[in-house]
């Protein structure tokens, strides 16, 4: 079985988070640091990188010789080194649309924010204050009466549609 590694240090409880989306049987391991020390020590015989915000180029490639497949784990190729990869053999691949509901929800979230004068608000009551007439009086709007327009219609555009 292929050895998955993940090379951006993250958090344990998301690393025990991502274990069960694996399919039984491949070895899967993280780097604990973002030094090359231990990029080398946990990559020698992975075959299968997931990157999630580190650069990917030939020096990072030369710690992970076996590699033949790098998973960008999120949207676009900003951190691969494309040329790097394709003149050591290595596949490159990244994962349209997997954040398309998360950036729809923040989109959301940041629209009630300005409709409800979220940061006026917290910032009033921080002071002590209860600023109820004065945000109704600045003018407090509702999204369900809104219209919205999306600019681009891709995965968030369509996901911040529904």
């Amino acid at each position: 079985m292929p050895k998955v590694l993940l090379i951006d240090p993250i958090p344990s409880p998301m690393v025990e988070r991502l274990r069960p989306l694996f399919p039984a049987g491949p070895d899967f391991d993280v780097v604990p640091t973002s030094s090359e020390e231990d990029l080398a020590q946990h990559g020698a015989e992975a075959e299968i990188l997931l990157v999630i915000n580190r650069k990917v180029d030939a020096r990072l490639l030369s710690f992970v010789p076996r590699v033949r497949l790098v998973q960008r784990v999120g949207v676009g190729y900003d951190n691969l080194d494309l040329d790097a990869l394709q003149a050591a053999g290595v596949v490159a691949a990244y994962t349209p649309g997997a954040n398309a509901v998360a950036v729809a929800e923040h989109t959301i979230l940041l629209m009630l924010a300005l409709l409800k004068r979220f940061v006026a608000a917290e910032s009033a009551v921080r002071q002590g204050g209860w600023p109820t007439m004065e945000l109704f009086q600045a003018g407090l709007g509702d999204l369900a009466n809104a219209t919205v327009g999306l600019v681009g219609f891709g995965n968030i555009g369509r996901a911040v549609a529904e």
